[in-house]
């Protein structure tokens, strides 16, 4: 058994035992084995859903991932494996659910499929055992397959989405809306609860984060993304606001992703953004509630953090917080343990964090908008604070997603 194939096992095996099906096709997508005990009813529906025939155009030319759904509401991942140029093989991941899904919703979605009426009721109970998986998880699973099949390492960003197949969308009853909708406030409520009370160790809650297709943008799942943003970290800066978290910090944080997530190509970097803004208002709120710090001192951090891409001016900041100038240094000090002007150097850094791993922005333009003057002596404070230059920096966070730590007083 060659390595590829090895690898291959493997990976199956580790599917299975997420119960998730895989597939193997040749260049012509015909099936050559599959895991799944059920894999003619399915192959009959993977058919009829226009999936075969989309995945097929898309491997022909392209050497990365796609995911999509189809018009039965299933997601499927394709990776195309070439040799020499050529596509000779392509492997696929699913069908997956991109969340707990309805009896109706089920049916609904099957009457789009035209499939036999003995085979509906077959794949109707098939169905009932295709797991929910997370649209990031299911990424991660892409990523994983084409790093087996080439030892190629990609990003989510790489991995292309499928436009879901063109269809008539009547418009929906507002009983429809609510029968859809049932369950999702529920879940909110116990999502922006972690924010709220800054929770940075309680997992962040499963089942429906992102709301469902069609909702959003009937046809457009990039638009359908960042609109389902906007919706989210309008609620997300809200309870951050219920936390503790200055107001004017609030909305400035959530100001700025959302017009990172505008600038998104792509599904995946909507969603890992979302991700990051719901880790970052957390952690600042979890902060927020250990400090001890006065109002007043609250007030002046709030006002650094307004004006991070500006000169410090004392005059300034004593006036917003109404102290004179020597009164509010001796006082921040004592309160906070640095002086006001190594706390905004601070806030900088964590901003500039932020920027390298949510935006492509270079390191001079960040160093430029947030105020360092040079870029060498940006690099020179971000390594004495974090350890590290910039450019490492933003290498190992697209590397590894591993989480980040907003410490104000970090090496105080």
């Amino acid at each position: 058994m060659s390595d590829l194939q090895t690898r291959l096992e493997i990976f199956a095996e580790f599917l299975d035992c997420a119960g998730v099906a895989f597939w193997h096709y040749d260049g012509e997508m015909r099936l050559i084995r599959s895991n799944h005990p059920y894999q003619e009813s399915l192959q009959q529906l993977f058919g009829a859903a226009e999936s075969k025939e989309r995945i097929l155009d898309y491997c022909r030319t392209h050497d990365t991932p796609c995911l999509g759904p189809d018009s039965a509401a299933l997601l499927w991942m394709a990776s195309p494996y070439q040799v020499n140029g050529v596509l000779t093989d392509i492997y696929v991941i699913g069908p997956v659910f991109p969340s707990v899904i309805s009896e109706r919703a089920l049916t609904e979605a099957l009457q789009k499929v035209h499939i036999s009426p003995a085979l509906t009721d077959q794949v109707r109970e098939l169905l009932k055992t295709v797991p929910a998986i997370q649209y990031m998880l299911l990424m991660q699973y892409g990523i994983m397959l084409h790093r087996c099949l080439t030892g190629v390492k990609i990003r989510p960003s790489e991995i292309h989405w499928l436009a879901r197949p063109s269809e008539h969308h009547a418009p929906r009853t507002l009983e429809q809306e609510v029968k859809t909708r049932r369950g999702t406030y529920a879940f909110e409520q116990e999502f922006f609860r972690i924010v709220e009370e800054g929770n940075v160790d309680g997992p962040m809650p499963r089942g429906g984060s992102q709301i469902e297709m069609g909702f959003l943008s009937r046809t457009d799942p990039l638009r359908h993304a960042k609109n389902s943003m906007v919706a989210e970290l309008t609620l997300v800066c809200r309870a951050a606001i219920r936390g503790g978290l200055p107001e004017d910090t609030a909305y400035s944080l959530a100001d700025y992703y959302i017009q990172n997530g505008e600038d998104c190509t792509n599904t995946a970097q909507v969603y890992q953004l979302m991700q990051d803004s719901f880790k970052d208002f957390t952690q600042r709120v979890h902060q927020q509630k250990k400090k001890s710090y006065s109002k007043e001192i609250n007030d002046c951090i709030g006002y650094l953090e307004l004006h991070l891409g500006e000169k410090l001016d004392m005059t300034a900041l004593a006036e917003n917080v109404g102290y004179n100038k020597n009164y509010l240094s001796t006082k921040f000090g004592r309160e906070v343990g640095i002086s006001i002007s190594e706390c905004l150097t601070r806030l900088r850094i964590e901003r500039a964090k932020l920027m390298l791993r949510s935006t492509n922005e270079p390191i001079q333009q960040i160093s430029d908008t947030l105020g360092f003057g040079s870029v060498s002596y940006f690099s020179a404070q971000f390594r004495k604070l974090v350890g590290q230059t910039p450019s490492d920096y933003r290498n190992r966070r697209q590397e590894q997603k591993e989480p980040d730590q907003n410490h104000l007083s970090e090496n105080s």
